[in-house]
Order: structure tokens, then sequence, then C-alpha cells
């Protein structure tokens, strides 16, 4: 079979699962579709406005999730700036509907045969897509300053609702991730704030897996393929390999950005999204994945790679060391 079709059976085969999900907008309000639809204008260039109307007028209850998945492998494409179109072309990406949060790339099927068209599959769940959003959201209500100060809130709860997805897939958490409290004006504006780190988030996290590709951690790809089936993973160390993914991923974004504070907010966003991570490590005392190194190992590479070429006039370091 080929990458696409591999793709295409892990979407169907996740459908089966108990705790399988889908984007679903049908109980927007009228003002939470505008809120929608500014964030999604904002997101997505000129040329790409199908993408926008699938979500916004599907016309099946999976488009907004396969609209979403079409976006970010195009950004896959353009953050890397055609450079490695060959290996792109051979690749596909998918959103398994699940709430779990694993994301991996994969070059081989089920059957340990490699792909027809020799392309990869990368496979993110959805849940992955839930948690950001909610991780993001904590960030922004609980740096609300100046006029806006008066609706700062405790992150703490969205950030357990975020967990609560990680422990237990439960759906009802994401309605937390909406402003839909906050006067409409002041929602557009957050709502874009959060589209734009969400997405952020997972285009770092579905270049880190194209980085596998380029870099041909054909090893990783497969510890990732026996970790999507549910077997016990035995890892002889690969962190080095993760490491490069890692800073593949975030100099294609830096790259693609002339704003040394927006690169720097880039790099702050992706390590909040990894000390949540070594947070439920730590509540559950084990590694969401073995294959990766300690997330806050992770943070550290990535600084030592941003301040190779960023002066540090912000004082992350600092925010690191007191994370």
């Amino acid at each position: 079979m080929t990458s696409q079709e591999y793709v295409n059976i892990k979407q169907k085969e996740a459908l089966k699962y108990i705790d399988a999900w889908d984007i679903k907008l049908n109980r927007l309000t009228n003002i939470e579709k505008e809120n929608l639809l500014d964030m999604l204008n904002e997101q997505f260039p000129n040329y790409n406005k199908s993408l926008v109307e699938g979500v916004l007028q599907p016309a099946h209850e999976n488009q907004p999730l396969e609209n979403f998945a079409k976006s970010l492998y195009n950004d896959i494409d353009y953050y890397t700036n055609g450079q490695y179109r060959e290996l792109y072309s051979v690749t596909n990406l998918g959103f398994i509907r699940r709430g779990s949060l694993e994301a991996g790339c994969v070059s081989i099927d089920d059957f340990n045969k490699p792909f027809e068209d020799k392309g990869y599959a990368i496979l993110i769940n959805i849940g992955l897509y839930y948690a950001i959003n909610l991780l993001v959201k904590s960030i922004i209500v609980e740096n609300l300053q100046n006029d806006w100060e008066q609706y700062k809130q405790d992150p703490l709860p969205l950030f357990d609702n975020a967990l609560e997805i990680y422990l237990h897939h439960n759906t009802k958490v994401i309605e937390n991730m909406k402003f839909d409290k906050f006067p409409t004006k002041i929602a557009k504006e957050l709502n874009s704030v959060q589209a734009n780190s969400t997405v952020r988030l997972m285009q770092f996290i579905a270049l880190h897996e194209f980085g596998h590709v380029v870099n041909g951690d054909f090893g990783i790809m497969n510890l990732y393929h026996d970790s999507f089936l549910g077997k016990e993973i035995n890892i002889i160390s690969e962190h080095e390999k993760e490491f490069l993914a890692d800073q593949f991923a975030l100099k294609c974004l830096l790259d693609n950005d002339n704003n040394t504070l927006s690169k720097w907010g880039s790099f702050y966003t992706i390590s909040f999204f990894l000390v949540w991570v070594s947070a439920i490590e730590k509540i559950l005392n084990t590694k969401i994945s073995t294959v990766h190194p300690d997330p806050i190992d992770r943070i550290w590479n990535l600084y030592d790679f941003m301040i190779e070429t960023h002066e540090d006039k912000y004082n992350y370091k600092n925010w690191v060391k007191t994370t």
C-alpha cells in the first residue's frame, strides 16, 4: 500500500474506538462562527479559501479535520521553502481521531513492509490539537494586562483540562478552550492569538516529524510504528536524533520569521508545551514517550540552538531556569 492509503486506513481504524474524536462545529453560535471565520481568514492565505469554507460549511462531519490536516501538510512545504520537494511529495499527513497525544512518522505498514511509493506517513492524534488549544489559552488568560487585566484567570484549571485529555480522553473539557465568556470584541482578538500559537505548535510538531524524514531516521520511524500499534518499545539512545529533529523544526519556523521577538515567542510557546509534557511525566511517574529525551532537556537544547544566532534580550534563560 502507499503511505496515503496507510494514513486513510489508520484514520478509519481510529473510529472503532469509543474515544474517537472529531472537530465538530455544529454547536457553535453565530458569534462563535464569526470569531472562527476571523481566525481562519487570518490563518490561511487567499488562495486557500476553500479550506476555510470547508470548515465553516462542511460537506460531511470529518471535513474540518481533513482540511486542517491539508493545511498543516501545506505548511511543511512552505516552511521548508520547497527545499525537500521530492521527499515532501511522498510524505502524507493525517489526523487520527483519538484523544491521545501521540505524533509520529512511519516508513512501513502494519506488516513491516515499506510503502509502495517508498513514502512516509506522519500521524497526529487529534487530542494533541485540543490539548494545545487549552494550554495556549492558559498562557493567554494568565498574562492579560492593562485594560484586559480584569479578565485575567487562574491558568491551572485549563492546564488540568489538557491533562484530562491525556489521562481520560475527556471530550467535555474541550468546551473550555473557547473564549465564550469574554466580550465579543475581546474574544475575537484572543481567538486570533490562540489560533496563531496553536497552529505554530502544530507546525512545529509536523516539521519535527518531517525532520526525521529529511534526516533519514528510519530506526526511530520503526519505533514510532511499534508505538502506534501499542507494542512495547525498547530503545537504545536515539535522543540525539530527536534533538536534531527539534532543531530542524525550529529552524524552519525561524527562517520564515523576520521579527526577533516573534521568534522568541515561538520558542516560548514550544517550551511551555514541553513543560506541560514534563509535568504529566512527573504526575504519572513515567515517560509519555520512551523515544523522546526528557522534555526539559529538549527545551535547553532548543535554547542553545536559539542563542547561536539570536541574542536573548528577553531573558528566556531565566524563565527556563525558574520553570
